[in-house]
């Protein structure tokens, strides 16, 4: 049998020394990461779950105050909503509404009031059971008005997104890539360089337990020579540099994503040419307007305005110079009602607004304003001999029912406007708040 040569042993040493650690590095490292990772989570998910509950109590007044309005888990949807309008074609089949396959929450709760009774059941356990005293040792405190109300337990282990899944998936395959190319180069250089790697073993050892899985770099090796061992340690360098490096750009590109991802939804909720908000969102955030104003017993006014002879101006300018006429509006529009007021391009070259807290006389006051301004307007600046006017409709009686309601009789408003020669204010009927036997729409 042929004599095994110490460089052989060397190097086959070092190979299995090699393997050992970078299963031992790479078991430990991950484990680490999926449990502070699967932490993070779940305290995500208590924290969006907590301000849920806290803005469900809170706006109604007591849990069982809110469950006669709305249920919890529409209630959240509803909250969540307007910050990610998409339409049914934009989500995803197991996103939309009415999907069989619809994404389950990514944790769940047990919820139980201050005196013990269970209001949100477990399997298992019945609504309105006395939670045993021990379960408030392992449960969350949920304060309003900084007295805990109500206690919140965990059930089970949270559901990790699909981001989630491929961020670990990119990090799991970056520490193995990472830990292999180590092993290969560390046995290559074993073979070879055996009794001057064996001085180096345990800088290498340190500097392969020194990754992280954050994308830190450790402490670079130093390279003291232009030979093998020294390229050994520019290697080692480099690959925890590319490793750093790839991690930066995983987490730019996640935050470009974000961006982006942000950006659509706002593109979704805006109208491409005005850039005020599109009809979807007035009829969404309208209707919570409506609601509030309804149950506080407020006044509300909605309008609804159409452009004068718009298609004459597109049919004698050119549909160029409408669509300037259109932008020009929405500007005055915008820039002339309050903050609290919601404005929206309702259609073609029709406007609307919800004015908040405002009477009928305030809100007509107001439109002349907007009438005058328009009328006022130098439309000439775009073409020569142009002029813009608007009719506008109001209406402020709550107790129609609904939001769409409204807009239908300020429609009606509307068309009287311009049965009555146009450019010009119709203010509806005077209503200015509801009567106290006005049902809140669920």
């Amino acid at each position: 049998m042929a004599r095994m040569t110490l460089r052989l042993k060397l190097g086959l040493s070092f190979l299995l020394v090699g393997l050992v650690s970078a299963s031992a590095v790479g078991g430990a490292a991950w484990w680490m990461l999926m449990r502070d990772f699967q932490a993070s989570v779940e305290e995500k998910a208590f924290k969006n779950f907590r301000g849920d509950v806290e803005a469900y109590v809170t706006q109604f007044g007591s849990w069982e105050a809110a469950e006669r309005v709305y249920a919890f888990p529409d209630f959240v949807r509803q909250r969540h909503l307007p910050r990610a309008p998409l339409s049914a074609a934009e989500q995803p089949d197991d996103e939309r509404p009415g999907s069989p396959r619809r994404r389950r929450p990514p944790f769940k709760f047990t919820l139980i009031h201050a005196d013990g009774r269970v209001i949100q059941a477990a399997e298992g356990v019945a609504r309105g059971q006395i939670a045993p005293p021990e379960w408030r040792k392992n449960a969350y405190p949920i304060k309003i008005d900084g007295k805990v109300a109500l206690y919140a337990i965990p059930l089970g282990r949270a559901e990790l997104s699909a981001d989630d899944r491929i961020y670990l998936g990119l990090m799991r395959r970056a520490l193995f890539v990472g830990l292999a190319v180590a092993v290969v180069v560390a046995a290559a250089f074993g073979f070879v360089f055996g009794n001057r790697l064996a001085a180096s073993l345990g800088e290498l050892t340190k500097a392969i337990r020194g990754l992280r899985t954050d994308g830190e770099l450790p402490e670079s090796l130093p390279v003291r020579s232009k030979d093998e061992i020294g390229q050994l340690a520019e290697a080692f360098n480099h690959m925890g540099q590319s490793l750093s490096d790839a991690h930066r750009e995983l987490r730019t590109s996640n935050e470009t994503i974000l961006a982006q991802s942000e950006q659509l939804r706002e593109q979704a909720r805006r109208d491409h040419l005005t850039a005020l908000h599109n009809r979807r969102y007035l009829d969404e955030q309208g209707q919570t307007m409506y609601a509030h104003t309804v149950r506080h017993h407020r006044p509300m006014c909605v309008m609804l305005t159409d452009l004068d002879h718009f298609k004459r101006i597109n049919d004698q300018y050119s549909h160029g110079t409408g669509d300037e006429v259109l932008k020009r509006v929405a500007q005055i529009l915008e820039n002339n009602v309050r903050s609290s007021d919601l404005v929206a391009r309702y259609g073609g070259e029709e406007f609307a607004a919800i004015f908040a807290e405002s009477s009928l006389a305030q809100a007509r006051e107001r439109c002349e304003t907007l009438r005058r301004m328009v009328e006022n307007e130098p439309w000439e600046d775009l073409a020569p001999g142009l002029k813009v006017t608007l009719s506008i409709g109001l209406c402020d009686n709550l107790a129609l029912g609904s939001l769409s309601a409204m807009l239908s009789e300020a429609d009606d408003q509307l068309y009287r406007a311009k049965d009555n020669g146009r450019n010009r204010v119709e203010p509806g009927v005077v209503n200015c708040v509801v009567q106290a036997d006005v049902a809140v729409p669920e």
